[in-house]
């Protein structure tokens, strides 16, 4: 079983950090939020003295990069992915974003809506700017969609392009977050036609988001197979949160939805794969790939950074202090 925060923005927070959300952010605040009193940890996401996963990549010799919806903060350089280890970013800072105009559905600049995509590469100053020339035309629109770029098939494309350039004889580390299954839940048209037969317009929105990640990982994960990469690849899938049941999810038979404690709002669909996988594990066969607290890895969201961590032998001090809100591992 996975567990993981019922909002998005502190299970994102947990899984960056590597420490579960009650020692990290258990508010799902906007982005720019901040407590000038408070200097360390008065900002939304995660407070600044904290360790992330993709610093301790990178100090392993791991090229990094963070991909899709970010939700761990921003309200400074220092929160941004830049500011948090990751070499490289094509992101959206807020909860939710239009998927054809790209605008930040909670965020404004004196009445005008933010349009939601930022970079960070070697091209752009720290900590990165506006992504302007991945922009849609203003024309563009959920009813109007002809020449028009999914927002989600914009992450997808800098997926693929970093695989694509990486030198398969060095290690890389990419951290993708698609948005596409949380609201506004607008998928292509061609998904959704595909689904016509669903009559509940809210059921066959979700399935068809939910069918574009389905192939949209798959092709991916083809391009990793492709490039001679995958063999030695650890891939983790997990949702953030449970499925909103008035956005068109089916969590049954688990109770409630997203942003309540139930098992539907915090138990959520995971999987581990990739040829780096032991075959004992990969086939279920035994549970011995675990933390060294000896808790199942299919667990908690916050496990994953100390298990990647400890497998990929980037440190070699025990990870339960860390993840229990203790000091950083050297």
């Amino acid at each position: 079983r996975m567990y993981v925060h019922s909002m998005c923005s502190p299970t994102r927070s947990a899984i960056q950090s590597g420490r579960a959300p009650v020692n990290v952010n258990v508010l799902n605040a906007r982005f720019y939020g901040h407590n000038p009193r408070d200097p360390i940890g008065g900002f939304a996401g995660i407070p600044r003295n904290m360790t992330g996963m993709a610093e301790l990549m990178h100090r392993g010799g791991y090229s990094t990069h963070y991909v899709g919806k970010w939700d761990a903060g921003g309200a400074t350089p220092e929160h941004t992915p830049a500011g948090r280890g990751y070499d490289t970013s094509l992101l959206m800072f807020n909860h939710a974003s239009d998927a054809w105009t790209f605008a930040a559905s909670d965020a404004k600049c004196d009445s005008v809506p933010i349009i939601d995509l930022f970079e960070m590469n070697d091209q752009t100053p720290f900590p990165g700017q506006p992504a302007r020339q991945r922009q849609n035309s203003r024309s563009c629109s959920k009813q109007f969609q002809g020449g028009c770029m999914y927002k989600d098939n914009v992450f997808a494309e800098e997926v693929h392009q970093i695989i694509q350039r990486h030198n398969s004889s060095s290690p890389f580390f990419i951290c993708w977050a698609p948005q596409a299954a949380h609201e506004p839940l607008q998928a292509p048209k061609e998904h959704l036609s595909a689904l016509h037969f669903i009559r509940f317009s809210k059921r066959r929105n979700y399935i068809a988001v939910v069918n574009w990640l389905d192939a949209t990982i798959g092709n991916i994960t083809r391009l990793l197979e492709d490039r001679g990469m995958y063999e030695n690849t650890l891939i983790i899938f997990s949702s953030d949160n449970g499925g909103d049941v008035m956005g068109g999810a089916n969590n049954y038979p688990l109770r409630d939805t997203k942003k309540n404690n139930f098992d539907g709002g915090i138990r959520v669909p995971a999987f581990v794969s990739g040829g780096f996988l032991p075959v004992d594990a990969a086939l279920g066969i035994t549970a011995s790939w675990q933390v060294g607290t000896g808790m199942p890895l299919w667990r908690a969201s916050l496990r994953w950074t100390p298990v990647m961590i400890k497998r990929l032998q980037l440190v070699s001090s025990p990870m339960t202090p860390w993840t229990s809100g203790g000091p950083c591992p050297p």
